[in-house]
């Protein structure tokens, strides 16, 4: 009696692990494909930001942007080579059009819940980046239009920085923050 209640317990414990959709392993390779995603998509905003700041993204600029070493930025900037995203020539990083959409879908959602935080809620300015941060991530293109939608489509986030278009355009013009704007 006492080994099935052995081989139940392995039985249980297998399945725990390996369950196709919910086990320890495969919420495990969904975790690592969402960092992944999240690591590709902060490579292409900081290209993107580099640009409207008038840079030139480098290797060593993403390593230090991510906080990840050189090695692993070049493997990353190959990766994203190979998926059509940008070319890395001479040094030189440069967005493709899929990267160039991705990047500044992101930058876009980024922006956009900083409005949001700012204005409909109770947010602490000091938290709207970092939360930001996160929630650019996750929020669709669908999403991101309706909440732009909802926002009354700003064209400049809390901060003063542009909001890209549904386009993808993004203003150079560095603008004006909220917080330098005499009330009246």
């Amino acid at each position: 009696m006492q080994s099935a209640y052995v081989v139940l317990a392995i039985l249980a414990s297998l399945a725990l692990v390996l369950w196709p959709r919910y086990g320890l392993w495969a919420r495990w390779r969904v975790a690592q494909g969402l960092a992944h995603r999240i690591r590709r998509e902060d490579a292409l905003k900081h290209i993107i930001k580099s640009e409207a700041n008038g840079r030139m993204a480098t290797l060593n600029s993403l390593a230090g942007a991510l906080q990840i070493t050189a090695g692993s930025a070049a493997d990353l900037l190959e990766e994203m080579q190979a998926h059509e995203l940008l070319s890395f020539e001479d040094g030189q990083l440069r967005l493709k059009p899929a990267g160039r959409e991705m990047g500044l879908h992101v930058v876009r959602a980024h922006r956009l819940w900083e409005s949001y935080l700012a204005e409909h809620t109770g947010v602490p300015e000091i938290e709207w980046h970092p939360r930001a941060e996160q929630q650019e991530h996750l929020l669709t293109k669908q999403q991101a239009d309706e909440l732009a939608a909802k926002l009354g489509h700003p064209t400049r986030d809390p901060h003063g920085d542009a909001i890209p278009e549904l386009d993808g355009a993004l203003e150079g013009d560095p603008g004006q923050t909220l917080n330098s704007v005499v009330p009246g």
